[in-house]
């Protein structure tokens, strides 16, 4: 019988260590957040509009440049334009002759068209610039007389 107690008390020690040995698990959590940043940007560079312009005739001519852009979702865009909107000039290298032109743009927030509704799609924005050909009357022609100028459209979210 003495053995069988003996037997009987080891038995429960090494069961109790044997918990003692098996600890309960512990967590930790790891929050995790990010905040989106609301953006429009432009997706091409420079667009480029070239007018072939005969002085002798009185009537205006008009192209338009379409530029494309994404917004992230919930961002209304903002165009500004130019330093002058709406007016502008070419020039052609050193001389002072200039012709004027005129353009036309969307209101301020306009979203253009485009594919489909969704956020991040791509959208156009379209300019369109206007030269009276009369305009082009008083100033020197030939192929060493490239009149150029620049409109600068800026989108902001």
């Amino acid at each position: 019988m003495k053995r069988l107690k003996l037997s009987a008390a080891l038995v429960t020690a090494a069961f109790t260590m044997g918990l003692g040995a098996t600890q309960a698990a512990d967590n930790h959590s790891i929050n995790v957040s990010a905040q989106v940043q609301g953006n429009c940007k432009f997706d091409t560079g420079a667009t480029n509009l070239a007018f072939s312009l005969d002085p002798s005739l009185t009537t205006v001519v008009t192209q338009n440049a379409n530029i494309n852009y994404r917004c992230t979702k919930g961002t209304t865009p903002a165009f500004t334009y130019g330093a002058t909107p709406g007016v502008g000039s070419l020039t052609a290298g050193t001389t002072s002759d200039t012709i004027p032109y005129t353009y036309t743009t969307p209101a301020s927030g306009a979203v253009g068209s485009g594919m489909g509704s969704g956020a991040g799609n791509q959208k156009t924005l379209t300019v369109g610039v206007s030269i009276d050909q009369t305009n082009a009357q008083n100033v020197d022609a030939g192929p060493s007389h490239t009149y150029t100028g620049i409109i600068t459209v800026s989108v902001t979210p």
